[in-house]
């Protein structure tokens, strides 16, 4: 099993996260868009965001670690409250986002 770092939160309060990833083989990519399509929701690609309490979002460290390689990459980025009301969109959704399928690029 991976390394994983701790989440340090000491309440049971929801956090943001924002999930992204760079899987080298396609089988390994499908099962984490499958993992993360059960704890956010996909806003790009590869880009995730979450809502998750400090149990969920171990939950979904631990199932991630079991799957990546040392040669992929996945980062977590956890926005603070403040951060949370400054996010900016611009543009649509792709249409194919909305569809429960995942992506391979070869």
């Amino acid at each position: 099993m991976k390394k994983l770092i701790p989440i340090l939160r000491s309440n049971s309060k929801t956090m943001k996260l924002v999930v992204t990833y760079d899987i080298k083989t396609p089988k390994r990519l499908n099962k984490i868009a499958k993992i993360m399509k059960s704890f956010g929701e996909r806003v790009q690609k590869s880009v995730f965001e979450c809502e998750l309490d400090e149990l969920m979002a171990r939950s979904m460290k631990e199932k991630i670690a079991e799957i990546i390689q040392p040669v992929d990459s996945v980062r977590i980025y956890f926005l603070c409250e403040s951060c949370k009301s400054k996010i900016e969109k611009f543009g649509e959704n792709h249409p194919d986002l909305a569809q429960d399928e995942d992506f391979i690029f070869i």
